[in-house]
């Protein structure tokens, strides 16, 4: 948490007229974030790795991942007849401002709003690049090498913790967005070629 982010907390915290204004909570591994929580506020991720998955023909797809110094804002999840949810990768840890109060606050603190709408910024690159990435064969090393940069930023990339250690097979097949035999035949030639010694 830089400066302007501290500085931020505690006057978010200080002028709070109810306690859930602002809120710090913990969530464990595969815990989903309770839906209320994502409609009413704006989430500033203080550590670890999240997913979005959405429902696709009666079976959940992860879209995008959240990280550290991240914001997850509610007006992403208007999205009528389309099932949703926010899942902890990793243990995680998030600061909940009251969507309201902060942009009501926002107005007399503008500095604030300019840290949010950077933040947003950053978001609709990444799920640019969620909406046009390769999904197929050769896209899944693509994605994994993605993975691997999330993990490296999150100092996640221990020698006992690596990306196969903390995503499934299952879940790296959900956001390569192709068939289990498709990602199992590519991984296979992958691993054979030693292209993923380095993430193993």
């Amino acid at each position: 948490m830089n400066v302007l982010e501290k500085d931020m907390l505690s006057q978010l915290n200080q002028h709070k007229l109810k306690e859930n204004w602002v809120q710090r909570d913990f969530f464990i591994k595969k815990e989903n974030i309770p839906t209320l929580q994502l409609l009413d506020n704006i989430l500033f991720i203080q550590d670890g790795i999240l997913h979005l998955e959405i429902e696709i023909k009666g079976t959940f797809h992860i879209l995008t991942f959240f990280q550290s110094e991240e914001v997850i804002y509610p007006n992403y999840f208007n999205l009528e007849h389309i099932n949703w949810r926010i899942v902890a990768d990793t243990p995680v840890e998030i600061i909940f401002f009251n969507q309201e109060y902060f942009l009501n606050y926002g107005t007399i603190e503008p500095k604030y709003m300019e840290w949010l709408l950077e933040k947003l910024s950053k978001n609709f690159h990444k799920i640019s690049y969620e909406m046009t990435k390769l999904n197929n064969k050769r896209g899944i090393m693509t994605n994994i090498e993605h993975l691997h940069q999330i993990l490296k930023k999150e100092d996640q990339l221990l020698p006992k913790k690596k990306i196969f250690s903390l995503f499934s097979k299952q879940m790296l097949t959900s956001y390569c967005q192709v068939s289990r035999s498709t990602f199992n035949n590519e991984f296979k030639s992958l691993k054979n070629s030693g292209l993923l010694e380095h993430y193993l």
